[in-house]
């Protein structure tokens, strides 16, 4: 097995998080995905400000469920839906290291590993729809206009068979 770059993107999305509720052991919150390019031997285009994250908070071990859907819209006029799941998780050995080095990336201090499911009806790109995929994700603040963003950031990768 080996894997194929499909695309990077740094997307924004707004540092207040909306409340839902309580699910069980955690809180659920909302996050809108705003905008953001994709750039990559693959796939290049924009995410268009459609999207949002749906995170599960866990209160024990300070873990994350993350859901999120949101759209592409291709370079040569292909519009793919894209769904992720997958969990942020401390990365508990870094953390007093970091936090002494007084570092301000939180991908410093989280662990995010996602799998990724396309959908599509441009024929170009339906192959995707049949591919695993997955992301390994970075988060950083950014101030733009004078609010607070978090700054999602991955590169997104299909296993190919040998």
């Amino acid at each position: 097995m080996k894997t194929k770059l499909l695309y990077y993107t740094e997307c924004a999305c707004p540092a207040a998080m909306h409340f839902v509720g309580f699910k069980g052991l955690g809180m659920q919150v909302v996050i809108p995905i705003l905008d953001g390019p994709c750039e990559g031997p693959v796939i290049n285009g924009e995410i268009r400000p459609l999207g949002a994250d749906w995170n599960t908070i866990h209160f024990l071990g300070i873990t994350s469920d993350v859901l999120a859907k949101y759209q592409i819209h291709t370079e040569d006029g292909a519009v793919i839906d894209l769904f992720t799941d997958g969990r942020m998780m401390p990365k508990y050995k870094s953390v007093p290291k970091n936090i002494l080095g007084l570092k301000h990336y939180l991908s410093d201090y989280l662990y995010f590993r996602e799998f990724l499911y396309f959908h599509t009806d441009d024929e170009r790109y339906k192959w995707l729809e049949s591919t695993p995929c997955f992301a390994m994700l970075s988060m950083k603040f950014r101030i733009k206009e004078k609010k607070l963003y978090f700054m999602i950031s991955y590169k997104a990768y299909a296993i190919e068979e040998d």
